[in-house]
């Protein structure tokens, strides 16, 4: 009989756009890759995966998006970009400024395309299940109105997950005034269960009228209990189905034009990130709060 793999590399699935525009091609590649290949690798087996993005559900996509769910199997995603946020060529010996400009300016690359092969991006400009246009923006909240509650996506850190790009916990104030919702004050920070507990306790003592709220994950049912002892009350909020069921109402609200986010644009632009992302982002913790907020 033979033995497993210790290891496996896969090295683009796809040989180009046309053939990973095939969905009856990409279902075959994702079933030998999940039935076949990771079938034979032994307990504690490593997988290095290196592509070229080719398609928003490609095997890259669906594995983000099968991360996801509670309890799923976490990866480290590393993804290279043609240039940073800030314009700057990565890899200028290759690709300097002049020659990006030409690369975007080619017949046929459209922005879809140019931000899955070239950014590693699945988002489109304008969002892919959520856009960016459904939201406005206020300076403050309106007068006399004031956050009522305030859900919490608790994450472990790089220490406590071994991860190198581990999720991170996402806060997000709401208020809901004259059948719209006002979200206030997003946060997205890395930090250990006690700073987070500190945190939320700091939050309550500050503003004691808000109601807050989490998820169930064991490391949150964990912290409510740590927090319910010390004399503060805290409501784990339902979390039934995977990501996009579960954004499902935040979704509706917001393409209907009922929730505006209070702050700028910038402020607001992590979490932007994550949302327009959504279902194939390397972290889902903006999703998962603002789906908290809609269960309060």
């Amino acid at each position: 009989m033979g033995g497993g793999g210790n290891g496996l590399i896969v090295d683009d699935l796809f040989k180009d756009w046309q053939e990973a525009q095939s969905e009856t091609v990409k279902d075959a590649r994702w079933d030998w890759l999940t039935k076949t290949a990771f079938n034979r690798l032994e307990p504690e087996a490593w997988i290095l995966i290196v592509c070229t993005r080719w398609a928003e559900d490609d095997h890259v996509g669906r594995i983000m998006q099968a991360m996801n769910a509670r309890g799923a199997e976490r990866w480290d995603i590393l993804n290279e970009p043609i240039e940073d946020e800030a314009g700057n060529p990565l890899w200028e010996a290759r690709w300097d400024r002049a020659e990006i400009a030409n690369i975007k300016a080619r017949p046929g690359a459209t922005p879809y395309y140019i931000n899955l092969v070239y950014y590693g991006r699945t988002e489109l400009p304008e969002g892919n299940k959520i856009k960016r246009e459904w939201f406005e923006y206020l300076p403050a909240l309106p007068e006399g109105v004031r956050e009522q509650v305030r859900a919490y996506d608790l994450a472990l850190t790089i220490k406590e997950t071994n991860k190198d790009n581990p999720d991170y916990t996402a806060e997000l104030g709401a208020a809901k005034h004259n059948e719209r919702v006002y979200l206030y004050a997003p946060r997205l920070y890395r930090a250990e269960i006690p700073k987070i507990v500190e945190n939320m306790m700091g939050y309550k003592m500050q503003y004691p009228h808000v109601r807050i709220g989490t998820g169930k994950a064991l490391h949150e049912k964990a912290t409510v209990q740590m927090l319910q002892r010390a004399g503060f009350p805290v409501s784990p909020y339902a979390e039934r189905g995977d990501l996009l069921d579960r954004l499902g109402a935040f979704i509706s609200w917001a393409s209907a034009g009922r929730i505006t986010l209070v702050g700028t644009p910038d402020q607001w632009q992590p979490f932007m990130s994550q949302w327009l992302a959504v279902p194939n982002g390397a972290h889902d913790d903006a999703g998962a709060v603002a789906a908290g907020i809609t269960q309060m």
